[in-house]
């Protein structure tokens, strides 16, 4: 058996690779990452706040009128005064005809104020901050896969994180690529589902030294899958 591992004789044998790696971490969790500073940002502002209680809303005050208004509604009076005197109407002598035109009058002259905003509740921040999550989890399990398989092909940083030369491999592999993102979601659930369990392991130490195996055979595993696709769309994806 021939020996496998490297020797890592020169220092860029470790920056390299590490270097790569940091693209597809970044490109991977690019969404995550944007949505945790808008929340952040909102946090600060007082305005977004997961599983927030709605508050009472206060009663509503009438609005003060302003000097245009006040004059407005002055001016309505006086042409109501005005139209009585024009009648010849004297008190107690009002038909049911001229009170209706006056309630009528007196409707148009109203200045009926705008409905209030109704904010938000709790629920609706809860459920669109939930499907934001959702669309980023979606784009890192659907993208890192390809991510990988950049990083290998071309060795090159801004490769990794230009998302249009992803969508451009996956256009190349056709439905293998589909193949390699349901299998890459199986090994992540599994791993997942593995680490959860073994996070409540009574014994100290135990639990994370199991997980720790479980990780390196998680990536050899998403390693051979890589592999072997690329191997299967050698011509498409122009490798030697």
């Amino acid at each position: 058996m021939r020996r496998a591992m490297p020797e890592f004789t020169d220092i860029a044998d470790l920056y390299r690779p590490l270097r790569l790696s940091a693209g597809v971490l970044l490109i991977g969790w690019a969404p995550a990452l944007l949505l945790m500073v808008m929340l952040g940002s909102s946090l600060s502002m007082g305005g977004l706040i997961w599983g927030q209680q709605e508050e009472p809303v206060a009663m509503e005050q009438p609005t003060p009128q302003t000097p245009r208004e006040a004059e407005q509604e002055a001016a309505g009076i006086g042409l109501l005064e005005g139209l009585k005197e024009d009648a010849g109407e004297d008190k107690g002598t009002s038909t049911p005809e001229s009170e209706e035109d006056d309630a009528a009058i007196t409707r148009k002259l109203e200045v009926t104020p705008p409905p209030p905003a109704i904010p938000a509740t709790a629920t609706e921040y809860t459920l669109s901050l939930s499907l934001l999550i959702g669309l980023a989890l979606a784009w890192k399990v659907a993208y890192t896969p390809v991510a990988l398989i950049v990083a290998a092909l071309s060795s090159n940083l801004w490769s990794i994180v230009n998302p249009l030369i992803g969508i451009d491999t996956i256009k190349r592999m056709g439905p293998v690529y589909m193949h390699v993102m349901l299998i890459y979601s199986g090994f992540a659930a599994a791993r997942w589902l593995v680490g959860s369990a073994l996070g409540y392991v009574p014994v100290p130490l135990l639990g994370g030294v199991v997980v720790s195996f479980v990780d390196a055979y998680f990536y050899l595993g998403v390693g051979c899958l890589l592999g072997l696709a690329v191997f299967k769309r050698a011509d498409e994806l122009g490798w030697d």
